[in-house]
């Protein structure tokens, strides 16, 4: 069953590490489709004294299957400007249709 590109719909920029530089980033692709989706992690029943929470967790994005991408790139959302470091990529169904990305907000 095809991939239906309806799924897909905010626009996120692909940017891989610049060897050169060590702290830039390269951009790789613009404009690609993706559903960026935030997993809801569930808080402790009671709060430990000193210890700070936050709503920041980890995403799951979604886009066609490519080869490229890699554990050290980043996501941009072209319309919120957030940036997503990618912490692990892979084909679930091993049928090269769609790319599942786990990423982490970057402050």
């Amino acid at each position: 069953m095809p991939v239906v590109i309806g799924n897909y719909r905010q626009l996120i920029r692909l940017e891989r590490p610049d060897p050169e530089s060590g702290t830039e980033y390269i951009r790789v692709d613009e404009h690609v489709r993706a559903q960026i989706t935030f997993n809801i992690q569930e808080l402790p029943e009671r709060h430990e004294p000193g210890r700070a929470y936050t709503a920041v967790g980890p995403y799951s994005v979604r886009t066609r299957y490519r080869e490229d991408v890699r554990a050290e790139w980043r996501i941009v959302d072209e319309v919120s400007g957030k940036t997503l470091q990618v912490l692990s990529y892979g084909d679930r169904t091993g049928r090269r249709e769609e790319l599942w990305m786990v990423c982490q907000e970057t402050q």
